[in-house]
């Protein structure tokens, strides 16, 4: 495999984007393009090429990916970040399958928080179309990942793309992609991971989507990386032997309509003032995996039928199609969250918003949902080891 970049100009073509490779250093700045911090308070380099265009046009930039609060989180903090500084951001998001039990309450946050309520075109169905490409390799109805079409895929949609063109840099929230993105484009990435590593297909094939990763992460003139949760931050350097940094979601995005000026006083400002609406009597049972398939509702319904009139009223969210809207959940007086993954975005917006009081369960019994539930969806397929 050959160790070199693919090319050094700026438009990349399909025959140099073909070629897999184990190294990303070389011709990109010998500065880090992009400083991260735990804070997420972005300062451009000195001597960046985006700091040399102009402080005061607008940042371009486009991320990647296919969970929309992941998407939501980066995106939210660097324009909170960087004001007052304006960021565009052009976000390519998988389709939204209806009726999918994992994809409904990402289906309504998608449009109703990104706006994205229309099929995708142009560039962005080409980036749809390279989703269900992956899913094909992931859920073996192909033989093993297809990267050579992936890399062409991505060509075709820089070469139809003004907004790809001029971007100043991207940002992608899964690691597969953004090993294709490295190989393609010659600007600086910057990556924020909330998903497994990689899921296993080949034992010895996958190993190189490891090596390429490892490297991309040791590369910091050319790649800032960050995870949220400390439990992917020990796979990735189980997997690689590489640590990243763990940046913490804050879900600012849940305060739609607050200025970004204030968006970075929410966590250190004065807690703000509970809605006049609130219900002080109801509390928020939030929907999750282990509730489906566990004997906790039926005992808790017979315990509610039983006791008459009880003093709290419950909201129970039985699957992913029952939408809590944030300004709603903000008014409830308590939330109750059986978790199902080891770091939920659910989690950090009930914290964000400030509203009800968190219950969690302790130690022994969240041992026992991971067992009986898995922590993720996706845990079925594996994960490279």
């Amino acid at each position: 495999m050959d160790a070199g970049r693919p090319g050094v100009e700026d438009k990349p073509s399909a025959g140099s984007a073909l070629r897999f490779v184990l190294s990303v250093a070389g011709d990109l700045p010998q500065r880090p393009a992009l400083h991260l911090t735990r804070a997420w308070r972005g300062r451009l380099s000195e001597g960046s090429a985006m700091h040399e265009s102009g402080l005061q046009r607008p940042l371009k930039s486009a991320i990647f990916g296919v969970h929309t609060t992941l998407l939501l989180e980066p995106m939210t903090m660097l324009r909170a970040a960087l004001f007052p500084r304006k960021v565009h951001i052009k976000v390519f998001m998988r389709d939204c399958p209806r009726g999918n039990p994992h994809w409904e309450h990402h289906c309504a946050l998608q449009c109703r928080a990104l706006g994205d309520c229309s099929p995708p075109s142009g560039s962005k169905a080409l980036f749809v179309d390279l989703i269900h490409m992956f899913e094909d390799a992931i859920f073996g109805h192909t033989e093993y990942y297809r990267v050579a079409d992936y890399l062409e895929l991505l060509v075709r949609m820089y070469d139809m793309d003004e907004e790809l063109q001029g971007a100043d840099f991207y940002v992608c929230t899964a690691p597969l992609m953004c090993s294709l993105m490295r190989t393609v484009f010659n600007k600086p990435l910057l990556a924020y991971f909330g998903m497994q590593l990689h899921v296993a297909r080949d034992h010895q094939k996958d190993q190189l989507w490891l090596m390429h990763f490892r490297e991309m992460a040791r590369d910091r003139c050319s790649n800032a990386m960050a995870v949220h949760n400390f439990a992917m931050r020990e796979q990735i350097r189980h997997g690689t032997g590489v640590q990243l940094d763990v940046v913490r979601p804050r879900a600012l995005y849940v305060h739609s309509g607050v200025p970004l000026w204030r968006l970075n006083a929410v966590y250190t400002g004065p807690p703000p003032a509970m809605p006049r609406t609130a219900w002080p009597r109801r509390v928020l049972l939030h929907r999750s995996s282990y509730v489906k398939v566990s004997l906790f509702l039926p005992l808790l319904e017979e315990h509610l039928s039983a006791c008459g009139s009880y003093p709290l009223e419950f909201r129970i969210v039985r699957n992913s199609s029952d939408f809590i809207e944030f300004r709603e959940m903000r008014r409830y007086r308590a939330a109750v969250l059986l978790p199902w993954d080891p770091a939920l975005m659910s989690f950090y917006e009930l914290y964000s918003v400030n509203g009800p009081a968190v219950f969690l369960p302790d130690r022994a019994l969240v041992f026992k949902v991971q067992q009986l539930t898995g922590w993720i969806w996706s845990q079925p397929s594996g994960a490279v080891q």
